[in-house]
């Protein structure tokens, strides 16, 4: 019983205090930066515009796009692609342009 006491207890998080040495020295912000340029910014709000209109292909195609650009690394392109794969590449009817993820 204890052990299943303990497995549903939320685990503690230590988050270091913020300082600007985070953009030169954290990992992953230094490689997102590199990645991440005006031309890759303005081809992904293309996607997501077509995203919101439900342009759900074109979409797709641009943030198929921007995973080869970023090596399939971009969480945002990924995550949306999964949400449109799930939907059969289709918007649903009606589509008001969000989806509600309760």
């Amino acid at each position: 019983e204890k052990r299943l006491q303990k497995a549903r207890e939320a685990p503690t998080l230590v988050v270091a205090k913020y300082t600007q040495e985070v953009w030169t020295k954290d990992e992953d912000i230094v490689e997102l930066r590199h990645r991440v340029n005006d031309s890759f910014r303005a081809l992904w709000e293309n996607g997501i515009s077509a995203y919101i209109k439900g342009d759900w292909q074109k979409a797709r195609d641009i943030f198929h796009e921007t995973m080869r650009l970023s090596k399939k690394k971009d969480g945002p392109s990924k995550f949306l692609m999964e949400i449109i794969d799930e939907h059969g590449g289709t918007a649903p009817h009606e589509w008001p342009g969000y989806r509600a993820d309760y």
